[in-house]
This record gives C-alpha cells, structure tokens and sequence, in this order.
C-alpha cells in the first residue's frame, strides 16, 4: 500500500482503489502496515494537534484524542511498536515528559509503552 499527502489531502490505494480523505494542516503521516491504518497528525503546535486514524481497506476516518494529562508530539517508527505515537506531558512522568504510545484500534485507546529520547 501506498500513499500520499498534502497539507490537505491523504490518498493511497488499496486492493487496487484509490482512497483519499480530506484533513486540515496535516503535518505527518505514518502507515501501520501491521494494523492495516495510516495515522495523520495535524494542528499548529504543542496542545492543538488533532491525531487521526483512517482504515486503509474501509476509508473510515477517526479523530481521536491525546492519553489523559499528555499531548500529541509526533510520529515515529519503532521496531517493537510499529507506528509510536510520542506525546508530551506537562508534568514528568516516572521522570519522563516525553512518551512512546502505541495504539490498540480495538478499543481505540493508548498504551503508554517507553520513554522518548
């Protein structure tokens, strides 16, 4: 699977159609080819990103919002996790601010897995 962004657009194909959502200021993309989902992060800064999650085969799209007491950071790749969701708290948390989270699309919630460094 493929796909491609602009600031407003994400398209990929899948099976052999072309898919595409419209999302604003989109700022980074990731495809979970193991969770068969592309995760969007848009907004304008720390506390006004907005994390969607889209179904590669279906299109249906999800807005979903940050663990309780953090914020969406960015995107990353992990070799364990598949596509990290680093977000950033205000207070540290067992010493740390910033996390990796992974993503359970079963019952859409987070599970916060390591330290961010």
């Amino acid at each position: 699977m493929h796909y491609d962004q602009t600031n407003s657009e994400l398209t990929w194909e899948y099976g052999g159609h072309k898919q595409s959502v419209l999302l604003k200021a989109i700022e980074q993309c990731a495809l979970d080819e193991q969770l068969d989902c592309i995760f969007a992060l848009s907004g304008n800064g720390p506390g006004q990103e907005k994390l969607y999650v889209i179904e590669a085969k279906s299109g249906d799209c999800k807005s979903v919002q940050p663990p309780s007491g953090f914020s969406f950071y960015y995107l990353t790749k992990h070799p364990k996790l598949g596509v990290s969701i680093v977000c950033v708290s205000d207070e540290p948390v067992e010493g740390w601010r910033d996390w990796h989270f992974s993503f359970e699309p079963g019952s859409i919630e987070f599970k916060r897995a390591i330290p961010a460094y």
